[in-house]
């Protein structure tokens, strides 16, 4: 199964990078902007997921979503609506 997947998503906080498994991307985590933009298009990916009934990349999304808002929580930066909203 996990073959056909893609990599986890992982934030390795000693190279100051987050990959994002829902969107195939990788981003600085001091990046306030560039997280803060991707945000709308992890909540994209969970609600397209959702509707193909797909849980596992529901699940990935979800992920993502909130480990953005602590990255961004972290730095200072407002909360966002949940990832449902």
């Amino acid at each position: 199964m996990l073959s056909e997947q893609r990599l986890p998503s992982l934030t390795i906080h000693e190279q100051g990078l987050i990959y994002l498994s829902s969107l195939d991307l990788d981003f600085s985590i001091s990046d306030i902007d560039g997280l803060k933009n991707v945000l709308p298009e992890v909540k994209d990916a969970f609600h397209r997921a959702k509707k193909s009934n797909n849980y596992y990349k529901m699940a990935v999304a979800n992920y993502d979503f909130e480990e953005i808002k602590n990255l961004l929580a972290s730095l200072g930066v407002e909360s966002f609506d949940s990832i449902d909203a």
